[in-house]
């Protein structure tokens, strides 16, 4: 283990490197340790550490790259985009946001009923299978499966019928061959009763098989098992693996204190906020077109903001610092409540209470002994971006992610980002003529989000800007004179 031992910070800067982020390197390096550590436990040899380690962490690596493509597949099997199809940007993004709606509502169900939904419906257990993985019992599973197909669907109005009738097609294809028997008489009956029944069934159907999740294996993960019957030989199995790892200079226990408890990826589309409490108690709104993962570790909090703009309220532990890394810089709190946007040139960062770091250069790792680029305290705001920290400046407190309350505010803002800013919320955007687009122009005030239209009256009383709607539904801001000349 001494010989595996020498290799980490090599594998740890190399693959740093080549991922941009130093946690996703740090999980596969850690990932590979473990798959060594069990290679060698089962007896074999490993003749050539170094390129065993470096073979591992890039297929771990490529796994999660897949892992796109993968997800369009099952966005493809859950019924969003049709097989032949090839999706335009819009579709993806509604896909996509279907896909977090399947997730949010799986975390809504009570735990068994997600659990025996995800073994049958993804993992394609039988319930007998399922049952045994979750220490239940068959009939338990069947109701749990059915009824979350149905709360999965709660919009398609199912009857008692249907119900039923979704209860017997579980038994047809997930149980014993005895009782698949049984239900395929009792769905014949049941399609030849009457027209009522016949209705029934066919939606139950459809509502099945819109269900069928088997590519979402690698997206859903299997629930945890009820504790198993004590086997001597597996115990003492995982105790060898357990003296291993801490005999190999604890690279095994960092591995363990490194997993995440929890993780969610969450994802806003046009004039959509969502909210998220994590489960330590840290509270998440996002703003439209937003995209981020959170996860909580024994030791840290990290939120990983791709895309848009957050409102933050962290809740104070000193023992687990809370992050939020983007693509132009990091931000380090233990609690307070504050704002963060990442877009295509910047990040900026205002804080409302309390105070945070800020960290330039995303691909910067935030220990406890880093020095920060700039430490933002209450009622300021900074903008960072290639060049690094810009200008701080002032910001009311309750103008700190007013987008939560309804408001847009806009303090010296530049008329095209103001724009862009609205174009979340419009479903008709507003565009500025190219020959317009480069000019000076900026806008201060409060305006409600839901009248869009005290903004275009701003900008004609300011500027003289007039809207007028184009030939392809969009909005677009002209001065008079140049509204003329065309």
């Amino acid at each position: 283990m001494v010989v595996f031992k020498t290799y980490y910070d090599e594998l740890l800067h190399h693959f740093t490197r080549r991922t941009g982020t130093r946690h996703a390197a740090e999980d596969a390096v850690m990932e590979a340790y473990l798959r060594a550590l069990q290679h060698m436990h089962a007896g074999h040899t490993i003749r050539q550490p170094r390129a065993f380690l470096y073979h591992c962490v890039r297929n771990l690596l490529a796994s999660q790259a897949r892992r796109s493509a993968i997800e369009a597949d099952a966005l493809q099997c859950l019924g969003v985009l049709g097989a032949a199809h090839s999706p335009s940007p819009e579709e993806q993004l509604d896909a996509r946001q279907r896909l977090v709606h399947l997730q949010h509502q799986l975390n809504a169900m009570p735990a068994k009923r997600r659990d025996a939904f995800v073994l049958v419906r993804v993992h394609g257990m039988r319930y007998a299978e399922a049952a045994a993985y979750l220490g239940s019992t068959t009939a338990a599973v069947e109701k749990h499966v059915a009824r979350a197909l149905q709360m999965l669907h709660a919009e398609s109005g199912a009857t008692a019928a249907t119900g039923r009738a979704i209860l017997l097609l579980g038994r047809l294809q997930h149980g014993e061959p005895a009782v698949t028997r049984k239900a395929g008489q009792q769905l014949q009956r049941l399609a030849l009763r009457d027209s009522d029944h016949a209705n029934a069934l066919a939606c139950a159907s459809r509502l099945w098989a819109q269900a069928d999740g088997s590519k979402l294996r690698t997206v859903i993960d299997l629930p945890p098992a009820a504790s198993a019957p004590d086997n001597p030989g597996r115990r003492a199995g995982l105790l060898a693996i357990a003296a291993m790892l801490l005999a190999g200079g604890g690279w095994g226990a960092r591995w363990y204190w490194r997993q995440p408890l929890w993780n969610m990826a969450l994802q806003t589309g046009l004039g959509q906020h969502l909210r998220q409490r994590m489960p330590e108690g840290s509270n998440l709104e996002l703003a439209p077109n937003t995209r981020a993962d959170a996860r909580l570790y024994r030791h840290r909090r990290i939120v990983q903001l791709l895309h848009g703009e957050m409102a933050l309220e962290v809740r104070a532990d000193a023992r687990r610092p809370f992050i939020v890394q983007t693509s132009w810089g990091q931000v380090r709190v233990l609690g307070t409540r504050f704002s963060v946007a990442s877009h295509a040139h910047q990040l900026q960062v205002a804080v409302a209470s309390g105070s945070v770091a800020v960290y330039a250069n995303g691909a910067a790792d935030v220990s406890d002994t880093a020095v920060p680029s700039i430490v933002l305290q209450p009622g300021h705001s900074v903008v960072i971006d290639a060049h690094g920290v810009q200008a701080v400046t002032p910001i009311a407190p309750q103008d700190v992610a007013a987008w939560t309350q309804g408001w847009l505010v806009f303090a010296q803002t530049p008329l095209p980002h103001a724009i862009s800013r609205w174009n979340q919320y419009l479903r008709t955007p507003l565009v500025l003529p190219e020959d317009r687009a480069d000019v000076p122009l900026r806008i201060s005030g409060r305006y409600r989000i839901a009248d869009p239209e005290s903004f275009l009256r701003a900008l004609q009383d300011m500027y003289g800007l007039q809207s007028t709607r184009r030939a392809d539904g969009c909005i677009a801001l002209v001065a008079p004179a140049l509204q003329r000349r065309r």
